[in-house]
């Protein structure tokens, strides 16, 4: 029986791979995808039922995580931290091996990944994805601030909030997991690595940001919430950065109170951004509060 799911095409229910909008084409039964139904030219499939459709996003749910600690093994590498990447490895390859008796392939559109750029003092420099999920990171394991003191020769140089089309071929990642925790069991980091990126480059793909300068002031202060909790607070000073180019955007259109509130915004990030780069320590405890203020701020000012 074909097991592949296809997420794009004739609408039947809005759910996506990791939280953003998604379609459907096919619904699982029985343990397994469906194949796509027969239809007459214009005609729509069938709808799911209320059992497929809970299946159906148990697996958009799994896949998601999967690929969160994808992400957070990659970064954990890039760091030396042998350990964790071991562990991330293992839980992302229970759940593929769990995911692949379901289903072969898993695509979505539009899904909203947290984007973080590294670079080292050698000048290369190491993209990862960190999906997100209802205005949380999937998956956060890890104290990025600690890593970033153990290993001073790493930086963060960018962190954004994308969105992205996903082609996820399950055997594919499961494969590239299993030759990562072989690599890792004999200290083979780099085949680990280079394992790691082959299950991530073929999955997200066409990345864009979005054109609605709100919703990318919104995004980005999501993703800055979210490293700071995990004290990276030098990626949520350049997705804050995000957020204030943003907020000019939309100030080329904003009239009345709208475009004072948006430059009072913009003025106070600023100002917490020189907090953070001045003492991080008088700050850290509120900023989350701050960031969680500001949200609210922004959803004020949509349409």
């Amino acid at each position: 029986m074909n097991k592949t799911v296809l997420l794009a095409g004739a609408a039947i229910i809005g759910l996506s791979l990791f939280g953003g909008p998604a379609t459907a084409q096919t619904a699982p039964s029985g343990g397994t995808a469906a194949k796509p139904a027969q239809t007459d030219a214009g005609q729509k499939p069938p709808a799911m039922t209320d059992a497929e459709k809970l299946e159906y996003k148990g697996m958009l749910k799994d896949a998601s995580t999967m690929m969160g600690h994808v992400g957070i093994a990659n970064i954990a590498l890039l760091h030396d931290l042998t350990d964790e990447a071991k562990d991330n490895v293992q839980k992302a390859l229970t759940i593929a091996r769990a995911l692949e008796i379901k289903t072969d392939k898993l695509n979505a559109d539009a899904i909203k990944v947290g984007r973080i750029k590294f670079h080292t003092s050698s000048g290369d420099t190491h993209d990862y994805w960190l999906p997100i999920e209802n205005d949380s990171f999937i998956v956060s394991d890890m104290d990025m601030g600690y890593m970033l003191s153990k290993n001073p020769k790493m930086a963060v140089a960018d962190a954004q909030m994308v969105n992205t089309k996903v082609t996820l071929d399950v055997k594919q990642v499961r494969d590239s997991l299993e030759k990562a925790a072989t690599a890792i069991s004999i200290k083979n980091y780099g085949d680990a690595q280079v394992a790691l990126f082959g299950a991530v480059q073929s999955t997200f793909t066409d990345e864009t940001v979005s054109n609605l300068p709100l919703v990318t002031v919104h995004d980005n202060l999501v993703l800055a919430r979210e490293l700071a909790k995990t004290k990276d607070y030098d990626g949520a000073t350049f997705a804050l950065n995000h957020a204030k180019d943003a907020l000019t955007e939309y100030q080329k259109t904003a009239t009345g109170d709208k475009a004072t509130q948006s430059k009072k915004l913009q003025a106070e990030i600023s100002a917490l951004q020189a907090e953070i780069a001045k003492d991080r320590g008088s700050i850290v405890a509120n900023l989350e509060k701050h960031l969680s203020a500001w949200l609210h701020d922004v959803e004020a000012l949509m349409p």
